[in-house]
């Protein structure tokens, strides 16, 4: 039952990143996944409802990965880029960051999905700030700094969409820099 569950919150997690949350209906997940509509509302009463679960499976994702990144005996400034490596290493090139197609479609969320997308971003910039506290002291300015190197990221992903993989070794670079 569990496995059933897990294979709807990972077919609708590939239709967000790479169409969106707005894009997919299960009618949609029901066919790919071979399953009854019913199955589905079985599981996720609503959409929002499955929509949350995948907000909830974002947040435990990030808290895994600060976890072993703080587990890794390697020099602060590297724990900040292997945290945009492992973020990355989950995004195929046709796709976005969840997190960011869901701020995509914000405007147009159930208002307690809302706040759960919030609560994720909040929390994968206080992830990356973290890491920079261990570099940088000042706090204001490492929430500043998560903030661009993140937006960077994500911005790479979309462009990585529409002119290749090249551009993510190109902006790597460059958030390495800002991270010095």
């Amino acid at each position: 039952m569990e496995n059933r569950k897990e294979q709807i919150i990972e077919r609708a997690l590939v239709h967000i990143k790479k169409r969106g949350y707005l894009s997919f209906s299960y009618d949609h997940l029901s066919k790919e996944l071979g399953l009854t509509k019913a199955s589905i509302h079985y599981h996720f009463e609503k959409k929002e409802s499955l929509g949350l679960a995948i907000c909830d499976r974002i947040e435990i994702g990030l808290d895994q990965m600060i976890l072993a990144i703080n587990s890794m005996h390697i020099d602060p400034r590297e724990k900040t880029m292997e945290f945009f490596r492992m973020r990355i290493s989950h995004i195929n090139s046709d796709e976005i960051c969840p997190i960011s197609a869901f701020q995509a479609d914000f405007p147009y969320l159930p208002e307690i999905l809302k706040q759960s997308v919030q609560y994720v971003t909040k929390k994968e910039i206080g992830c990356v700030a973290e890491l920079l506290q261990d570099v940088h002291k000042n706090k204001n300015k490492n929430e500043a700094k998560a903030i661009l190197l993140l937006s960077a990221m994500k911005g790479a992903l979309q462009y990585r969409r529409a002119v290749g993989g090249e551009i993510m070794e190109t902006i790597s670079k460059q958030l390495e820099e800002i991270v010095q």
